[in-house]
């Protein structure tokens, strides 16, 4: 574990030394997350958002991008040990340094541009195994109503490293790029890894 963090360490190492004269940005994307590995056979694939901040080094074709994302699925083939469990979910987010690989924007062609993007962070996993229902009052919304809820059998919470690696296609517009992206994360967690291809669309505005 200890090597996965050092070369988190050393991309942000590489950024620092940039920080004053870097072009700085934010980007912000949703679209499907793709889940994959030992868990695609119990979760169905879910939705996925991106938030973020980009710094552009000058007059050269590489910056970096400090992300946050998060991906939402739910179980389809559920099988537990819970008898009343009807269904559950997993939420996967992320915290992670990524180094990207764009070309100087003289070899864009019309507008349309590519880049690479790889990096690693913290992630983490919640699992929730739902099922059954529950009455309660609505208060403080309608204090004379009742309301029902699904009841959480069972959760759990699972931290670590993990790494991702990907690319994406703009198209470049005023000061900004829309883009579709597209990465593979893992990360290693407790009993089962986690895996999700994010296929993201999403604006990114001052690089």
């Amino acid at each position: 574990m200890g090597r996965k963090w050092l070369v988190a360490a050393a991309v942000l190492a590489l950024a620092l030394p940039y920080r004053a004269e870097a072009q700085w940005g934010f980007k912000i994307g949703g679209g499907i997350g793709i889940i994959t590995g030992p868990t695609a056979d119990r979760l169905s694939d879910g939705w996925n958002g991106q938030l973020g901040a980009v710094m552009k080094i000058p007059k050269k074709p590489f910056g970096f991008s400090f992300e946050f994302n998060n991906s939402w699925s739910s179980f389809d083939n559920l099988k537990s040990n819970l008898g009343a469990a009807t269904g559950g979910h997993q939420n996967l987010w992320s915290l992670t340094l990524n180094a990207m690989l764009m070309p100087v924007r003289k070899t864009y062609y019309k507008g349309f541009n590519w880049y690479l993007i790889a990096g690693g962070g913290f992630y983490s996993r919640y699992l929730s195994i739902e099922g059954g229902s529950v009455v309660v009052p609505c208060y403080p919304y309608y204090w004379w109503a009742a309301c029902s809820g699904t009841v959480t059998l069972a959760s759990r919470t699972d931290n670590g490293f993990g790494v991702n690696g990907g690319g994406g296609i703009g198209y470049n517009y005023g000061q900004g790029m829309f883009y579709i992206e597209s990465r593979y994360h893992y990360a290693w967690l407790y009993q089962k890894d986690g895996q999700v291809v994010p296929i993201v669309f999403g604006f990114r505005l001052g690089w």
